[in-house]
C-alpha cells in the first residue's frame, strides 16, 4: 500500500491504484491497467512522485505477466527516472532493483551491472539490502560465464553474510542465510564448502523441526555431487529426499529426484530401473504439471535401450 497521505484527490488515486491491484491479482488485466493509468495521472497532477512511479513498475509487471516481457522496461526505467529525478531514495531503491532484474532477465548483462553498482552507491541500504543486490551481479555473471565477476561478487556476498549470521537474533533468518552461503559457494565451483554449508543447514533446520528446508538442502547436496566420480553420494542424497518426501504428492522435489535418479539408473545401464523411476516422475508430475521436470523426463527416454 502507498504511504498514506491527506486530500480527496490523493484518496481517488490511492482508491484506484489499490483496486488497479487487486484486478492485477484476479488477472483482469484490462481493468487494472485502466486504474493504473488513471491512478499514474491523479499522481503526477498532486506532484507525488513516489505514487507516479509505483504505478509505473506495476504496469510494467502486468505486461510482464501478459508475456510482452521486452515492451515492459521503458516503464522500468521511467519509474527508475522519477525516483532519481525526484531523489525518492529508500523507496527508489526498490525500482533501481527492479530495473537491473529485467535487464538481466533481457541479457542486457553490462546494462545490468551499471544499475547494481550504482545501487551499491546508495549508503542508506541495509545489510540485508545489500545481499541481495550483491546477488543480482552474482547472478548476471553465471548468465553472461564471467568466472572473475562471479567469485568477486560472490565472495562481497559471504562476506555481508559472515556479518549478518553473528548479527541476527532469528534462527529462521540465520538459517536462511547459511542455504544462501552454500549456494554462492556452489555456484563459485567451491563444491567441498558448499556440501559443508547445506550439512550445517541440515543439522540447524532438523533442530528446528523444518523438514522443507532439510529437504532443500538435501536436494541442494545430491547436486553437488554430480560427477561420475560421486555417483554413489548423489544417489543417496536424492533417496534421502524421497524418504523425507514420503507420500506428499505436492512437493516438487519427488518427481524431480525421481527423474534424477533414473538418469542415474541410465549411467549405470540398469535400464529397468530408469524406466520405472521415469514413469513415477511422470505420473506425479501429471497434477504438478512442472515443465522442468516433463522436459528432463522425456530427454531421459530417448536415452533408455
Amino acid at each position: 500500500m502507498l504511504e498514506k497521505k491527506t486530500g480527496l484527490h490523493w484518496d481517488v488515486a490511492n482508491l484506484q491504484f489499490e483496486r488497479g491491484e487487486l484486478q492485477s491479482r484476479m488477472q483482469e488485466a484490462q481493468g487494472a491497467a485502466r486504474d493504473f493509468i488513471e491512478a499514474a495521472g491523479r499522481f503526477e497532477l498532486l506532484e507525488d512522485h513516489l505514487g507516479l512511479a509505483r504505478c509505473l513498475l506495476e504496469m510494467a509487471t502486468l505486461l510482464d505477466s501478459r508475456g510482452l516481457r521486452s515492451k515492459s522496461l521503458p516503464l522500468y526505467e521511467d519509474a527508475v527516472r522519477i525516483a532519481l529525478r525526484h531523489e525518492v531514495q529508500g523507496r527508489g531503491s526498490w525500482m533501481w532493483f527492479r530495473l537491473g532484474s529485467k535487464l538481466i532477465e533481457l541479457g542486457r548483462i553490462d546494462d545490468a551491472r551499471t544499475v547494481f553498482f550504482k545501487l551499491l552507491s546508495h549508503d542508506h541500504l541495509r545489510p540485508g539490502q545489500r545481499l541481495d543486490i550483491h546477488k543480482m551481479p552474482c547472478m548476471a555473471a553465471k548468465v553472461s560465464d564471467d568466472t572473475g565477476a562471479l567469485e568477486t561478487h560472490s565472495k562481497a556476498a559471504i562476506d555481508l553474510i559472515d556479518e549478518e549470521i553473528s548479527r541476527v537474533q532469528s534462527g529462521t533468518e540465520r538459517r536462511r542465510l547459511t542455504m544462501t552461503k552454500g549456494q554462492l559457494f556452489a555456484d563459485m565451483g567451491q563444491d567441498e564448502r558448499a556440501e559443508q554449508s547445506f550439512r550445517r543447514g541440515i543439522e540447524s533446520f532438523e533442530a528446528a523441526g523444518d523438514r522443507d528446508e532439510v529437504i532443500e538442502c538435501w536436494f541442494a547436496i545430491a547436486g553437488q555431487n554430480r560427477s561420475p566420480e560421486k555417483r554413489k553420494e548423489e544417489r543417496a542424497a536424492y533417496e534421502r529426499v524421497l524418504a523425507l518426501v514420503a507420500d506428499d504428492r505436492k512437493s516438487f522435489f519427488r518427481p524431480m529426484s525421481l527423474a534424477m535418479l533414473a538418469q542415474l539408473d541410465i549411467g549405470e545401464e540398469r535400464f529397468e530401473e530408469a524406466r520405472r523411476n521415469l514413469d513415477m516422475a511422470e505420473e506425479e508430475n501429471r497434477s504438478l504439471n512442472n515443465p522442468v521436470v516433463s522436459i528432463l523426463v522425456q530427454d531421459l527416454r530417448t536415452k533408455l535401450k
